[in-house]
């Protein structure tokens, strides 16, 4: 008897074997060589002002930004996320570019 198979059962793999064959059909290399993060000098490394917080606390921040933005321009809160979301939620930046222009 066969096996009844559910619809995208091997989507995964089908899409990374299509996906390998388009790579390959453009000659691009495949072979690992190596990370590009290999000499530990090279790291990233992280501003001193970032800071890790808890999603809470990160909900919290975003809805008072938006609040903020909304009242400024009086405008409604999804133009507020629009604005800033567009300037990577960085409000001096947003208030600095919109008041100077």
């Amino acid at each position: 008897m066969e096996q009844k198979r559910k619809v995208g059962d091997d989507f995964g793999e089908d899409l990374k074997r299509n996906r390998m064959d388009q790579l390959e059909d453009d000659n691009i290399d495949l072979q690992d060589n190596g990370s590009p993060f290999d000499d530990a000098d090279e790291l990233p490394t992280i501003p001193r002002w970032t800071q890790v917080i808890k999603k809470e606390e990160l909900a919290m921040e975003m809805k008072n930004s938006t609040l903020e933005v909304q009242q400024k321009f009086a405008i409604s809160e999804s133009g507020a996320l629009v604005l800033l979301n567009h300037f990577s939620w960085n409000k001096e930046k947003l208030f600095t570019k919109l008041f100077n222009d």
